[in-house]
């Protein structure tokens, strides 16, 4: 690639990056060609920039009282070595999770007085009103500096469909002007500094403790040598994919911060610190095929198929493309070798074209929905320099199916798999046709050459059958209504002591309770979708559903609040039916005041468990839970 490509393609994907949250390539494509950059031009000003001009940007722009700066990147162990060993062999150096979010600036007084994405080092985006929602409170004064993460279950909660990873999705939410979702992110804090840019501490591993003391989080870190530190490295690669957070590799820093400081500085990047990234293990296939799929939203996703390959502990042959504009990017065609890797060790990813075949066949962009034929059309992803392929036809059966999928899962509904949904599709529509089922229109159904059989028949018609009287919540929660899941239906009730009937949620009444429900920038989107639903709804109650009291027991004086996080033996809605019908507090996030976080692993180092300690909060088993139940005597 000439000189003038690779500039503008990498000022592009910096532009797209920090300015949307969004990214135009894979982060090892990104690094591949900032390196043949710098072979061609060491010199040459993109590899000294840090982040990326704001101008451009709709929020408010707000310069940094102390700039915002970047590490230099090693991948390999005599890269790391070479570093460390300038300091000495004594040194002792400080290490922590490279957190893979969105880098921000949070100063302090008197709680929270501003927040700032890094932008260009010197002038970032003022996301103060939306940091509010997630930057602990603190009566630390000064400034930290911290990185903005989604966690992987948020992630998936929101939206995981129309986003390529958490980091992507997140850096978005905290741009967002309507504030909506900010409550799933949270800060990791690496740095507390007094307002003259000089370091509260004299080194980072009591900077790490006085964050955590002060109520910051901060991400797992440990202290030591270089050939302890690699050997850190290397635990930490193989324990990446189990944590509850995206991370792409680890800090390390001189601990003195005075013998850092006294390094300086190259190209805008401290010597005293360097990022160690985890390199991917990218393997060559040949691109066979492109399917374009359909989902519940209507969002038609391009996917590619090729040649099975082992990668990373499992056997991969297809990977989901953003859009057409990825497709173009990467220069991909039907029958070119290809590399292949996993990102954060778990989603497959094309990162570039190896070898262009002679016989090529060029990717084009369907017209007409590949399910259903209608016209498609191109909608914007909100904030973001990209935008995703959508099927016009509301009836579309990709719709209908993703639909009554999500509504047999979310209720638990046995039986009803991808198998059987596609073969009953034509007789019901949607998930209200479920429960119009006979036993006639399931018993000849063909699985795999192979009838469904009457006896696997009437066990799904007692499955959908148990399913007929549910809690609102159920019910609202197992539609697809963007912004409400089942969670977010009790919340709204519980915070407003209204919206136990149908009535009251199709009358648009959400929107004169928006603050008191504690959804003031959700509610619209709410209500529209519930709108857009109305047919569904009435067709659910003429075919049998009907709504059950959600028993609610009165909260006992001095009762004690729990929350529940990660797997046990029992279901959690069990575990959170314990506690309420004992009179005590079920919570949905650890937070201030919070009693007790049930945990698998009370000894976990899970950002909640970690937040949980800092606030005072006790970590109990499900054993400890029931303990503390029959000893209180409830």
């Amino acid at each position: 690639m000439q000189k003038e490509e690779l500039i503008e393609l990498l000022s592009r994907a910096n532009k797209v990056y920090y300015n949307s949250g969004e990214s135009i390539m894979e982060d090892a494509e990104y690094d591949r060609l900032k390196e043949e950059l710098e072979k061609i031009d060491p010199n040459n000003i993109l590899l000294k920039s840090i982040g990326e001009d704001v101008r451009d940007s709709i929020l408010q722009k707000r310069e940094h009282k102390i700039p915002m700066g970047s590490q230099s990147k090693v991948k390999t162990k005599e890269e790391f070595y070479n570093w460390a060993s300038k300091f000495g062999k004594d040194c002792v150096f400080h290490a922590s999770h490279k957190m893979d979010g969105g880098s921000v600036s949070l100063e302090y007084e008197n709680g929270l007085k501003c927040a700032i994405t890094r932008g260009d080092g010197k002038i970032g985006e003022d996301i103060t009103a939306n940091a509010l929602k997630f930057a602990p409170k603190s009566s630390f004064k000064g400034f930290a500096r911290g990185e903005i993460i989604l966690e992987t279950e948020d992630w998936k909660t929101i939206d995981p469909d129309l986003t390529k990873n958490p980091r992507n999705l997140g850096n978005g939410i905290c741009r967002r002007k309507s504030g909506v979702d900010s409550e799933y992110l949270k800060v990791f804090v690496f740095g507390l500094f007094n307002e003259d840019g000089s370091s509260v501490c004299e080194t980072e591993e009591e900077s790490s403790k006085l964050a955590e003391k002060n109520g910051f989080i901060i991400a797992p870190y440990f202290v030591g040598g270089a050939d302890s530190v690699w050997k850190w490295f290397e635990e930490t690669e193989k324990q990446r994919a189990t944590l509850p957070f995206w991370i792409d590799g680890i800090v390390v820093k001189i601990n003195d911060i005075t013998e850092q400081k006294r390094q300086g500085e190259l190209n805008n990047r401290p010597k005293g610190q360097i990022a160690i990234k985890f390199s991917p293990h990218p393997q060559k296939t040949t691109l066979r095929n492109i399917e374009w799929t359909g989902g519940h939203t209507g969002a038609i996703i391009p996917t590619a198929i090729f040649d099975s390959v082992f990668i990373d502990g499992s056997e991969v042959s297809k990977a989901y493309l953003c859009n057409i504009d990825e497709i173009k990017r990467l220069d991909i065609a039907i029958e070119d070798e290809i590399e292949v890797y996993k990102a954060n060790d778990i989603i497959p990813k094309i990162s570039r074209v190896l070898n262009k075949a002679d016989k090529r066949v060029l990717i084009h962009e369907p017209d007409t929905c590949p399910i259903c034929g209608a016209k498609t059309f191109h909608k914007v992803l909100e904030e973001a320099d990209s935008v995703l392929l959508y099927c016009s036809n509301p009836a579309c059966e990709a719709k209908s199916f993703g639909k009554i999928k999500k509504y047999a899962k979310s209720l638990d509904i046995l039986g009803l798999g991808d198998e059987v949904i596609k073969a009953i599709l034509p007789k019901i529509k949607n998930a209200a046709g479920l429960y119009k089922l006979t036993i006639e229109d399931l018993i000849d159904i063909e699985l795999s050459n192979v009838k469904l059989g009457e006896k696997r028949a009437k066990k799904i018609l007692k499955e959908i059958e148990k399913k007929k009287e549910l809690t609102l919540s159920e019910f609202l929660g197992a539609l697809g209504i963007d912004g409400l899941g089942k969670r977010r239906v009790e919340l709204i009730q519980n915070n407003t002591g209204k919206f136990d009937f149908i009535a009251e949620w199709l009358d648009k009444s959400l929107l004169d309770s928006a603050e008191k429900a504690g959804i003031p920038n959700l509610a619209r989107i709410i209500c529209e979708s519930i709108s857009l639903n109305r047919n569904l709804i009435h067709e659910f109650l003429n075919n049998g559903i009907v709504f059950k009291s959600e028993y609610k027991k009165e909260i006992k004086k001095n009762a004690l609040s729990f929350c529940i996080t990660g797997e046990h033996s029992i279901p959690r809605k069990e575990m959170q039916d314990l506690i309420s019908n004992s009179g005590n507090i079920v919570k949905n996030g650890v937070s201030q005041g919070l009693d007790f976080l049930v945990i698998a692993d009370v000894n976990s180092q899970s950002s909640k468990a970690v937040k949980a300690r800092k606030l005072g909060t006790k970590l109990i088993s499900e054993e400890g839970l029931k303990e503390i139940l029959n000893e209180k005597d409830f």
